[in-house]
């Protein structure tokens, strides 16, 4: 199959939505059409306006068939300008540049099937309507009852946000949200190649700039900022959500285990007491794990790294608020399961993993409305407790067994 990257979700589909939307609209999916649709629908993406908080609200439903046919008949009424009137436009537009499409989209009934279908597409578009109108009321419901917070929403647009880690991963999917809603991201990766060359290429140079520097080699990432003319003051946010996580590596591994500290703690202090040393004011969020609440065997300590970036994080701001260094801004993210390449997509991890995607709009979302701590997803969050609450005998049985396996 002919795949290419999801740069901004509310706009571009996966493989299996365009597919899905394709049957909707009574055309057959062609692989070597999808990567043209997301290119397309990127370029869309980045030169309008931010989505407001209610169509982003409605973007960010899950796509499921009923979502396609709902959302076409809301788009044609109220908001032709929403990603999914442009998703639909854009698939016909690309299907019927090929033959096959051309003949999908052009073959229509003649004669007396015309005549016995017109009835049948007339009651069908009127039950389409309806119950797009019921679906639109009932989402109606769920945004008023989250108004409160959401009008504590600050937005990003115009704002420069610093992003560790954007080569892959949590990172990039960070860096592609904060683009998404009209800011801009100074992103730090090991390798600029990292980083998918069409998105190079399609983001401007005004909105995205990568700077290059290992996190383990101490000290690096701030000389390269430095030679890069990035200045902590004109940074709105800084996120620090890069880590390494060495699987089937013994905690005992000294090597291993220093690096995994130098990236997942060390990295981050460098950038935080360089941030603030020189007019940084925004807020700091530190992506930490769920699995700072334990230990793991055979990970390099890299749970032990994340529960002292945690312990750090929480005594920086304590430290600054008892210093009168102003309002203290540190957000602390401890993400539970979600699909990343220290999960792995498959077995019953993968099956109860939480979208990428998602989890990095929640992270955004948390920061712009000034949170202190951050759990995602909530249910994961009670599950390591309850492992934490039942003592270490039985919890180390059962994380051994886990890694057995």
């Amino acid at each position: 199959m002919n795949t290419a990257p999801v740069a901004f979700p509310c706009w571009q589909p996966s493989y299996a939505e365009y597919a899905e939307t394709c049957r909707y609209l009574g055309l057959t999916p062609q692989p070597r059409l999808y990567p043209m649709l997301c290119r397309h629908l990127a370029r869309e993406a980045l030169y309008h306006p931010p989505l407001s908080n209610w169509a982003r609200h409605l973007a960010e439903r899950p796509r499921t068939p009923g979502w396609i046919a709902r959302m076409d008949a809301a788009s044609r009424l109220f908001m032709p300008t929403h990603p999914v009137r442009y998703l639909l436009n854009a698939v016909v537009a690309l299907h019927e540049c090929t033959a096959q499409g051309y003949a999908e989209l052009t073959s229509v009934p003649t004669g007396a099937r015309l005549w016995a279908r017109l009835p049948l597409w007339l009651a069908g578009a009127v039950v389409q309507t309806v119950s797009a109108l019921a679906w639109l009321l009932g989402q109606g419901v769920i945004y008023g009852l989250t108004l409160s917070w959401r009008q504590a929403d600050q937005g990003i647009e115009g704002r420069r946000v610093l992003i560790t880690g954007v080569g892959r991963g949590l990172g990039r999917d960070l860096a592609m949200a904060v683009l998404e809603r009209g800011g801009q991201v100074v992103g730090v990766l090991r390798d600029r190649s990292q980083f998918p060359a069409e998105l190079r290429e399609l983001v401007p140079e005004s909105r995205l700039t990568l700077i290059e520097a290992d996190l383990s080699r101490p000290g690096l990432v701030v000389e390269q900022l430095r030679a890069g003319g990035i200045a902590a003051s004109e940074i709105d946010l800084v996120i620090l959500s890069a880590g390494v996580k060495y699987d089937h590596t013994s905690v005992l591994d000294t090597a291993s285990v220093r690096q995994t500290f130098e990236v997942n703690l060390f990295a981050n202090v460098d950038l935080a007491a360089w941030y603030f040393a020189h007019g940084g004011q925004g807020q700091i969020v530190l992506v930490s794990s769920m699995g700072r609440w334990h230990g793991m065997p055979d990970t390099s300590g890299y749970n032990a790294s994340k529960a002292a970036l945690s312990i750090w994080g929480e005594s920086l701001e304590m430290e600054r608020i008892a210093r009168g260094e102003g309002t203290a801004r540190i957000l602390i993210v401890e993400p539970g399961l979600f699909a990343s390449g220290m999960v792995g997509g498959g077995g019953l991890k993968g099956r109860l993993s939480v979208s990428r995607a998602h989890i990095a709009r929640t992270i955004l979302d948390a920061a712009l409305r000034g949170r202190r701590s951050l759990r995602p997803p909530l249910w994961f969050a009670w599950l390591t407790w309850a492992l934490v609450m039942s003592g270490r005998s039985l919890r180390t049985r059962l994380l051994v067994r886990a890694r057995s396996r």
